[in-house]
This record gives structure tokens, C-alpha cells and sequence, in this order.
């Protein structure tokens, strides 16, 4: 699992690696640039994302922990008990968190995205 400052930090490195999409600052002496870029590629390997479960977004993908199975978030609503979410094909909310998924696995749609960025813009949840 990573943490928000873990995903601050490699939202930071992604940020450096698109801002020079040749790796025309990366040198013999520093070969920095080109490293971070080989990293990053194999933590995206597989597209997910450890979010905290009020970062779930309309249109992620949330993995279940139980088949391994992606399902897309039609809606999240926040409430005493939890955030209750509906999913594309399923019929009824789930609440979360819970013991076994304290943290929610997701491939990040457009709304996703677009809340990494603003919470990284803003220094990350406080």
C-alpha cells in the first residue's frame, strides 16, 4: 500500500518525466532522468492506484479484493457508516471501509485523475 506522501512523490517524478518527454536533460553523469522514466513504467505497469476510499471518483474502476474483478463507480455518496458506492452490474451499494479493504485498488478514470491533481495542487489531504 502507499501512502499519500509516497503518492505525491511519484505524482512529482511523473511530473519531471513529462516535462522532458525526449529525456533530453538526462546526461552521462546523470543519468536520473532516464532511470526515473524506466521506474515509473513498471510501477504503471499494470494502471492501478491505492486511493483513500473519499478519493473514489465516478468512473474509476475499483478492483474487488474478493475475484480480483474491476468494476466501474457509477457513485459514491459519503455517510455516517461509510461511503457507500454503486457499481456498473451490481445491484445494490457497498459500504466501505471495512477490515478486509481499508484502502481502495483502482484504475483511475478522467474524474479520478482530475481529483489526484487537485489534491496534489492543494499539498495532499491534510
Amino acid at each position: 500500500m502507499t501512502t499519500r506522501l509516497e503518492r505525491a512523490v511519484i505524482e512529482a517524478a511523473r511530473a519531471y518525466v513529462r516535462s522532458d518527454p525526449y529525456n533530453m536533460i538526462a546526461s552521462e553523469s546523470d543519468p536520473t532522468p532516464v532511470a526515473l522514466a524506466r521506474a515509473l513504467d513498471t510501477l504503471d505497469a499494470d494502471g492501478t492506484t491505492e486511493i483513500e476510499w473519499h478519493e473514489l471518483a465516478e468512473g474509476d474502476q475499483l478492483k474487488s479484493v474478493k475475484n480480483g474483478r474491476f468494476y466501474e463507480v457509477t457513485g459514491v455518496v459519503a455517510l455516517k457508516d461509510g461511503h457507500h458506492i454503486t457499481l456498473s452490474g451490481i445491484p445494490k451499494p457497498i459500504v466501505r471501509p471495512t477490515p478486509a479493504e481499508p484502502r481502495a485498488i483502482v484504475k483511475r478514470g478522467a474524474t479520478g485523475r482530475a481529483v489526484d491533481l487537485f489534491i496534489l495542487s492543494s499539498g495532499g489531504n491534510k
